[in-house]
């Protein structure tokens, strides 16, 4: 038996079950980037609907965007890597990845993939460059602001969720392939046993794992869009 001290999430949240990568403890939940950030833009594009107050709307809008470009970016890199990892090492694959601006990947390497363009609604490529606009303008403020959180009322939270399911549906049917399940928003991240409020300062013996993700049922009108 290894008496190596736990470290990292096994250290902070002992009751909470975790995994180990690499020889370090991780949160088992969030080893797929692709399904975790759509899954947690899906989930912040909702309660942004449900916002009561103006402070909330831009908060959870904010993290729509942040966690939609995120998943785009970690769905077009996973593909990527997976194309060059036959013939090319780490460093050049990661260098890849690594470089280049997310709409011009968005743009370009579907076609380098695939060996043709995505066949998406038009508008489709305006509309996600927008978000990523706004995201960048929120991520790097350069002005007072006002203008940037005047342009964040402009963004439908629907939208947020449509494109980035239609782009990445649509690669899948460009591959012959079905899409996951969970681009219907049926199946988020759910917190499962809370975590403390107070990290302890010491680690204890883990007690029970956590409840599993439940599914969080969701319309189905938005599906009819994704392959139109």
């Amino acid at each position: 038996m290894s008496d190596q001290k736990p470290r990292g999430f096994a250290m902070l949240y002992p009751g909470y079950a975790t995994l180990s990568l690499f020889g370090v403890e991780v949160n088992p939940w969030i080893i797929e980037p692709v399904w975790q950030n759509y899954s947690s833009m899906y989930r912040e594009a909702i309660t942004a609907k449900e916002a009561k107050t103006g402070m909330e709307l831009s908060h959870h809008l904010t993290s729509s965007l942040y966690f939609a470009i995120s998943a785009l970016e970690a769905f077009l890199n996973r593909k990527m890597r997976k194309h060059l990892s036959a013939t090319h090492e780490e460093k050049k694959i990661y260098d890849r990845l690594r470089k280049g601006k997310i709409t011009d990947k968005l743009k370009n390497w579907p076609e380098e993939l695939l060996g043709k363009p995505l066949t998406l609604r038009s508008g489709t490529m305006d509309t996600i460059g927008f978000f990523n606009d706004v995201r960048g303008d929120l991520t790097h403020p350069k002005t007072t602001g006002h203008h940037t959180y005047k342009t964040l009322e402009q963004v439908d939270a629907d939208s947020v969720i449509d494109v980035v399911a239609e782009y990445i549906a649509q690669y899948h049917q460009a591959c012959g392939d079905q899409f996951h399940y969970w681009l219907w928003g049926w199946n988020y991240l759910n917190a499962g046993t809370p975590l403390p409020t107070t990290p302890p300062t010491t680690a204890t013996t883990p007690k029970s794992p956590p409840a599993s993700p439940r599914c969080k049922p969701r319309k189905r009108g938005r599906a009819q869009r994704l392959l139109s």
